[in-house]
């Protein structure tokens, strides 16, 4: 069994022969950074969230291409078509079991039986041993293409399942991560820039979903915890003077 890292490499798509996949889907994701930056007024929020500071504005379309990249259907159109070639598969193996069984149980289609009864008399040799071992070959290979519909129906469940959730899911914690990187540049929440930034990132995409600082902000108290508690001055939780009768050292 291989195991794949959590960060999946361009090394990584090689070896497993998705190197093309690999390739195209970051052409795509860099053609939609680009799209995203173009949207008018989206550069300026930028420039005010990462003070001119390049690295971190690439930072921050890359998050919201994260977050948008799934709207213009882009994984899941592929996603579907996996789903859609394992029901396809399913669907056609069920007849193709279907008619082999029939052959392979109708003595109709012997032709020792079709020369038997058209030629009185013929003497035909029938080899039992062997017809024994194909039939047997041929049940095991029905018995194989019975599992596999029955796992390709379960396969286009899941990729369903799994699509469905992803959305969800991927949304709020791409969201959360950059709601969390700004933050940690910044040292403050900026609400009202993060909510434009993903409402100019969805028009990017063709989407009209428009988004509130109050969204930011419940999403942000719901789901993310304190990135770092500001530590209190020195001496600031310390009494302004010492009680009566201290005054000395001990």
């Amino acid at each position: 069994m291989r195991r794949i890292k959590a960060t999946f490499s361009e090394q990584d798509a090689r070896e497993l022969g998705w190197e093309d996949e690999y390739k195209q889907f970051n052409r795509n994701f860099d053609a939609l950074k680009k799209a995203i930056a173009r949207v008018p007024g989206m550069e300026r929020d930028l420039f005010a969230i990462a003070k001119g500071n390049s690295e971190r504005r690439d930072t921050i379309l890359e998050r919201l291409a994260h977050i948008v990249r799934d709207l213009p259907q882009g994984w899941r159109d592929s996603l579907k078509k996996s789903q859609d070639g394992y029901k396809d598969a399913a669907k056609k193996l069920r007849p193709a079991v279907k008619a082999i069984e029939k052959i392979v149980h109708d003595p109709g289609c012997r032709i020792e039986l079709w020369l038997l009864l058209l030629n009185p008399g013929v003497t035909v040799t029938i080899n039992e041993e062997q017809d024994a071992r194909v039939k047997s070959r041929v049940l095991y290979m029905l018995r194989t293409m019975r599992a596999y519909e029955e796992y390709a129906l379960a396969m286009a469940k899941e990729l369903g399942r799994y699509s469905r959730s992803q959305v969800q899911l991927r949304r709020r914690r791409d969201v959360s991560v950059l709601i969390r990187y700004v933050r940690q540049i910044t040292d403050r929440n900026c609400d009202e820039e993060i909510a434009r930034l993903l409402t100019d990132a969805h028009f990017a995409v063709g989407s009209t979903k428009k988004f509130s600082a109050a969204q930011i902000k419940k999403l942000r108290q719901r789901h993310i915890p304190e990135i770092e508690p500001k530590l209190p001055k020195l001496g600031s939780q310390l009494p302004s003077r010492l009680p009566a009768g201290d005054n000395s050292p001990s």
